[in-house]
């Protein structure tokens, strides 16, 4: 009794005033239940009266005491209700109990040691101590259950964790009813004989267990979590090799770590969705408070429907995840670096059998790991949320090529790739092969490799960063932003939805914007724009992209102060001093060249959406100042001046009535050249 601590020792002071009646009886000359010795003396038969001292046999509201003896095993014990039962443990020496009945103890129940093979049940208002001093089984039967309706607690284990204190026999079931509570002291161990036996022993907790500091041991045993389950900041509970299920009211408190390294149990059977498997099943909602840790190791499976909530942290250490499953934003998820997370499609036709993850708290694919999406599931990154992808993680679809898995980032969420610490000689971020899309923002520092199966981007998708992908980039409908120099060592693909953004320098002397360096092809499509308001002497040049080759065009560019250039490997900006908001469609075309004075129209061939135009002008061979005068015919007019021998080249931006005739008005002779660009 010395190696009761804590818990345990809670549990000896709730059990001292009824273990008087086990030890004493009741006082001299009252009246009371009585307490029976086994002796065993001429049989193993519970009913027989020459097996008990006294003599008799015990009636309801006794006591019991169970010690090693000449017979040690009682047999054939039938329903009774006990005031007391005290089972006294002797590792030469088992007591052992069985029969068709059940033991009702609805006040103190002792057990050091032995086999008990029958159903108990512990009261509420009863108390029950486990203080093993010799190996303790319960179950004799296939079936039986010890039912825990009152508050019952299991001493520190005094062999150092060599052994289980409590092995449940033959599918024999263990329950914590919601008035019970189960305190387990230092290195508790429980583990299930799953000898002989297709069905697994479960703990049903409907009420509450609290373990004590250290590691406590819930082996090839099944849960079934419907109450509490408290591990303080310094403990940890191990559940492996049973399945679990999560129902209404599960909660994980205490601040400590709950780990789940492996999961065992029946087949899934599509039949009884609901019924255990060898997963950890989401049949409701599980919260975390207090900052508590589960942690689902490599050979665990989660499954089910259902939110993980509350305040905590989910660590993935490479489970498969079936489950539908969105974890709150009060809970951090993260996995473990050296191992692999799959989600996985089990079934298709089943909820909570298809992977399909919300992380709205956030999900880090630490450096070393690896987050498998499979063919079918689907990760989704929601709003407020941010799933980081530093350098040494990957993030892949487990070399799936026909269906491969989905990763998608909503709108006001981000996925971070990279990193910019130690990127020079860190592991590139990995992506393989996963399907890429959605409407949220994509971040990038560092080195990534990238080989995707496709993209399936949407307006108002963003990729904003630095460094270098080597593999090809499917932008599609990405808003894509350089910063700086921004290498992919492959191809860069646009769609028409797309837009790449040109960031101006703020140095006057610069050369380029923050741009594109792709060293394949660049397909160009969508749009081009700039951003920043720096501006810059009229005809300077800034490189917005180059290329091995240039396949394509932009179907407009929003760059005001500048005219987009394209040559065969580079788009370049060259600085006009028109600056339109609008987006200028490309439409080049000699529109007008003479020598004239007086008044001249042309033809304007454009769209009927188009209400301005860009024109380069030239005027030159003028003998004296003249002014040309250009209109059409609404809106903006624009003004080119020009002295005598000089030739002046302007753009400029005239707006157009439904006609489209351009009308040039020169006050003197000079020749005259009038250029399309496109328009607005």
């Amino acid at each position: 009794m010395d190696t009761v601590k804590r818990h345990a020792a809670a549990g000896l002071l709730l059990l001292l005033p009824v273990l008087t009646v086990v030890t004493g009886g009741p006082p001299a000359g009252a009246e009371g239940p009585t307490t029976y010795q086994w002796t065993g003396t001429q049989s193993t038969v519970w009913g027989n009266n020459k097996n008990w001292q006294p003599e008799g046999v015990p009636q309801a509201g006794d006591g019991v005491s169970l010690a090693p003896g000449p017979r040690p095993t009682i047999t054939e014990v039938p329903d009774v209700v006990l005031s007391a039962l005290t089972v006294s443990g002797d590792p030469d020496q088992l007591v052992s109990l069985s029969g068709p009945g059940t033991v009702t103890v609805a006040g103190a129940l002792v057990w050091g040691g032995g086999d008990i093979g029958v159903d108990l049940v512990l009261e509420q208002l009863a108390v029950g101590l486990l203080t093993p001093s010799a190996p303790m089984r319960f179950g004799g039967e296939t079936g039986q259950t010890f039912t825990v309706n009152g508050p019952l607690a299991i001493a520190d284990d005094p062999l150092g964790g060599s052994e289980p204190q409590l092995e449940l026999m033959f599918d024999a079931d263990l329950v914590v009813s919601t008035t019970g509570r189960l305190a387990m002291g230092e290195r508790t161990w429980i583990r299930a004989n799953r000898c002989c036996a297709g069905p697994t022993s479960t703990i049903t907790v409907d009420g509450g267990i609290r373990v004590d500091g250290g590691t406590t041991r819930l082996e090839n045993v099944g849960l079934d979590l419907r109450g509490t389950v408290e591990v303080p900041d310094d403990g940890t509970l191990q559940l492996t090799g049973g399945p679990v299920r999560i129902d209404r009211g599960a909660t994980l408190l205490g601040g400590g770590t709950v780990v789940v390294p492996q999961t065992e149990g029946d087949a899934f059977d599509p039949a009884d969705p609901a019924g255990p498997d060898r997963t950890v099943k989401l049949l409701d909602d599980l919260t975390l408070a207090d900052g508590t840790t589960l942690e689902l190791g490599d050979q665990s499976v989660l499954s089910g429907v259902g939110t993980i909530g509350g305040e905590g942290v989910l660590r993935l250490a490479g489970p498969r995840v079936h489950a539908d499953v969105t974890v709150a934003p009060g809970v951090s998820t993260s996995t473990v670096a050296g191992t692999t997370t799959r989600l996985v499609k089990w079934n298709p036709d089943v909820p909570g059998q298809h992977g399909l993850v919300v992380p709205r708290g956030g999900l880090d694919v630490v450096s070393g790991s690896t987050l498998s999406v499979h063919g079918g599931t689907r990760l989704v990154i929601p709003d407020d949320a941010t799933m980081r992808l530093p350098a040494g993680a990957t993030l892949t679809s487990d070399g799936c090529c026909t269906d491969p898995g989905r990763v998608t980032v909503q709108s006001g969420g981000t996925l971070a790739i990279g990193s910019d610490v130690g990127s020079a000689t860190a592991e590139p971020a990995v992506l393989d092969w996963i399907e890429l899309g959605g409407s949220g923002a994509i971040t990038h520092a560092g080195t990534s490799e990238w080989d995707l199966a496709g993209t399936t981007f949407v307006t108002g998708a963003s990729f904003r960063g630095t460094g270098k992908i080597i593999g090809d980039l499917p932008a599609g409908a990405l808003r894509v932003t350089p910063l700086g120099v921004f290498v992919i060592d492959g191809d860069y693909t646009a769609n028409a939805a797309g837009t790449l953004v040109a960031t101006l320098p703020t140095v006057p002397t610069a050369a380029a914007t923050g741009r594109l360096s792709v060293t394949g092809t660049a397909r160009l499509a969508g749009r081009l724009v700039t951003a920043g308001t720096s501006r810059f002497q009229t005809g300077r040049g800034l490189l917005a992209l180059g290329a091995g080759q240039l396949s394509g065009r932009f179907a407009c560019s929003a760059t005001p102060g500048f005219v987009a250039r394209q040559s065969p490997r580079a788009v370049s900006l060259l600085a006009i001093d028109v600056r339109d908001p609008g987006c200028l469609v490309p439409a080049a075309r000699r529109v007008l060249e003479a020598t004239w004075t007086g008044r001249r129209t042309a033809s304007l061939t454009l769209p009927a959406a188009a209400d301005r135009v860009l024109l380069r002008v030239t005027v030159s061979r003028a003998t004296r100042a003249v002014r040309l005068t250009l209109s059409g015919g609404a809106g903006a007019t624009a003004v080119v001046p020009a002295r005598a021998g000089d030739s002046v080249s302007r753009y400029v931006v005239v707006g157009l009535a439904a006609a489209q005739r351009l009308t040039a008005r020169l006050d003197h002779r000079a020749r005259v050249r009038v250029d399309q660009v496109g328009w607005f």
